[in-house]
């Protein structure tokens, strides 16, 4: 036997290996497509559809996806008031700079592993993620009340009745939207 067809017969066993582990690998794929098919709604699905036939649907309004990158409540804030999302930065000095004017009125309120001060400078210029202490924050200083629907609340939160001038912001707040946790999108009219 020549060396020429040994070392095609063992590339033709190496051929047939990986077809083999190729076949293994779309089986198991299809397998997952079909758990996944049986699995029935995901958690955020579930979510979206209860938002939308409690609060949504009944008052001619739809979610309109803002980026989840820690600025979601910025970004769907600065999407409401006519901004662009990348206006976010905008929003989050606003936050910040009432945040530290209002020391005494918020900063009970705020739960941080740092000084108040670091968290206003976290709030100016940082990736992390906004709640309703933000919220609060930014309906004082854009003077707007600022509407916030979720499922989990029997009926929406306000932040901000008082200002009663303008028209409302209207944002969505989703425990399962992301894998990683809360996120906030932009509620708009149909």
């Amino acid at each position: 036997m020549s060396l020429y067809s040994k070392s095609s017969s063992k590339k033709s066993k190496s051929q047939k290996k990986k077809e083999k582990q190729r076949e293994k690998e779309k089986a198991r794929e299809k397998e997952i497509e079909e758990e996944l098919k049986n699995a029935g709604p995901s958690q955020k699905d579930v979510e979206i559809d209860a938002l939308k036939k409690k609060f949504l649907e009944p008052n001619g309004l739809v979610l309109k996806e803002v980026k989840a990158d820690g600025h979601c409540l910025y970004r769907a804030i600065a999407d409401q008031i006519r901004k662009s999302e990348s206006d976010y930065k905008d929003i989050r000095k606003i936050c910040a700079d009432i945040l530290k004017d209002n020391e005494a009125e918020y900063a009970p309120f705020a739960i941080v592993d740092c000084s108040y001060q670091e968290y206003i400078d976290n709030v100016r210029s940082s990736s992390e993620w906004g709640g309703q202490l933000e919220a609060r924050a930014l309906a004082q200083g854009l003077q707007r009340k600022i509407i916030i629907y979720s499922v989990e609340y029997a009926e929406p939160v306000i932040m901000g009745e008082e200002f009663t001038d303008s028209k409302p912001i209207l944002l969505s707040f989703h425990r399962h939207y992301y894998a990683l946790g809360e996120h906030y999108n932009s509620v708009v009219t149909l």
